[in-house]
């Protein structure tokens, strides 16, 4: 048996949702958890503010377009003022900058798409999306580095020297600072909405103002008689760009394959057994989908309860991990009638996979 979701619980569940934090862990957790499910009183939402997540998207798609906006202008001034001096590394920034942008565009498109509601065709909505935009961050990253790494590596065989390294020196300092400008303004919007992809980006960006800063000292190199120091710092920054596109593309790559922190799995099973009437939990499965975080587990109850009594456990269930995970949009309890488990499974123990937990 398993408790699906109807159409009341799932406007119940965007409620919770638009006010979830992260839950603490250890026993309090659980025992706030199981209160919840035993029918204590927590400040629900109204019905109408059950759209909220999809407003907190539409916070995530202005952030997005303003954070574009930003790195657009902050990569413009930079590769404008290369065309006149000549700045390798100032050119690597310039287009790990507007590289950047086309990566914010893909979240801004990738929230413009995770907001449309399931359909037929998608029974569980575009929240993929994300995931999609993150293979390309990836991508753009990549030809950042060779592209920068190329340009770097030709000066430095070259030895040609930046000309006008003062404009090229106010250039750097102007990605410094609009970098960081716009760090701020993400990691701040990321944490409002609770979007950890856009957090992320964020911090991304506050990483680009030290590749910057890495610019300036090139140029101030070169301007204390170091005329290698120019590409050599252009070098470094390729070097800054590869670090982070190795981190970038496990984390990238480790959703794609449905990662999960195991963590998340005991938190997920601690609080179903914390539900009065659950004897065991075990089969505990958890997968991302973008900022979405789909579930499900099989909880053991007592082999003689009726099966309107044993519905109710599993909703209980359902409702302590609505309030108690985060994103968490729908989960999907098997009911086992106690705890032989090949007993009650005879029939289709041979078709399945390894559990992942219990």
């Amino acid at each position: 048996m398993a408790s699906r979701t109807s159409d009341g619980h799932r406007c119940e569940r965007r409620a919770h949702a638009a006010g979830q934090q992260p839950a603490q862990r250890g026993g309090a957790r659980a025992r706030r958890a199981a209160g919840v499910a035993c029918g204590a009183s927590p400040s629900h939402a109204p019905r109408e503010d059950a759209v909220a997540a999809h407003l907190h998207t539409e916070e995530g798609l202005r952030a997005a377009l303003i954070a574009t906006l930003g790195l657009l202008l902050t990569g413009a001034v930079e590769l404008a003022i290369f065309t006149v001096s000549g700045s390798a590394a100032l050119l690597a920034d310039a287009l790990h900058n507007l590289g950047d942008v086309s990566t914010t565009v893909a979240i801004w498109l990738a929230f413009s798409l995770s907001r449309r509601a399931a359909s037929g065709r998608y029974p569980y909505g575009l929240y993929r999306a994300e995931d999609l935009a993150g293979l390309f961050v990836v991508v753009a990253m990549a030809a950042s580095a060779a592209l920068a790494g190329w340009e770097s590596m030709q000066h430095l065989i070259e030895g040609e020297r930046p000309r006008h390294l003062l404009p090229a020196l106010a250039a750097a300092l102007v990605g410094v600072l609009g970098n960081e400008a716009v760090a701020r303004y993400k990691v701040r919007m990321g944490r409002h909405i609770g979007s950890v992809a856009l957090e992320a980006d964020g911090y991304h960006s506050r990483q680009d103002a030290l590749v910057s800063l890495a610019a300036v000292l090139g140029l101030l190199g070169v301007a204390a008689g170091l005329d290698w120091a120019d590409g050599a710092a252009g070098l470094a920054i390729t070097a800054v760009i590869a670090v982070m596109l190795v981190s970038t593309a496990r984390q990238v790559l480790g959703r794609a394959l449905d990662a999960v922190e195991p963590a998340l799995l005991e938190q997920i099973a601690e609080i179903a057994a914390a539900v009065p009437g659950v004897q065991g939990v075990h089969d505990v499965r958890a997968r991302w989908a973008g900022r979405a975080l789909w579930a499900s587990l099989t909880v053991e109850l007592p082999a003689t309860m009726p099966l309107a009594e044993a519905h109710g456990v599993a909703e209980r269930v359902r409702h302590a991990l609505f309030h108690a995970v985060p994103n968490l949009v729908d989960v999907d309890v098997h009911m086992d009638p106690g705890p032989q488990r090949s007993e009650h499974h005879r029939e289709t123990v041979h078709h399945r996979a390894g559990s992942a937990t219990g």
